[in-house]
């Protein structure tokens, strides 16, 4: 019982349950990042990872926890901004 409470313990904390080298291998080929490579410190599995928790989770745009999805400045909006460009593209 005590091994199934620490499991769940961490789960909770994990972000995403999909891994970094899953988001590379498997998502990222597939979306284009434009200028993000080139401006910014902002990786591209960041920005996966950041919409993927808010389709997860259902929270508002603004109430993305961004301290936890980047350690550079990048706000809500050029996640929202990626997220719109890749549905309008189909990615």
């Amino acid at each position: 019982m005590k091994a199934v409470k620490s499991k769940l313990l961490k789960r909770k904390n994990h972000i995403s349950m999909l891994s970094k080298s899953i988001i590379k291998k498997e998502i990222c080929p597939y979306l284009s990042f434009g200028k993000l490579k080139n401006n910014t410190k902002a990786k591209d599995y960041q920005v996966v990872t950041a919409i993927l928790y808010r389709l997860k989770t259902g929270c508002q745009w603004r109430q993305l926890p961004m301290k936890q999805f980047f350690r550079c400045k990048y706000n809500w909006q050029s996640v929202y901004f990626h997220f719109q460009k890749w549905c309008k593209a189909g990615s």
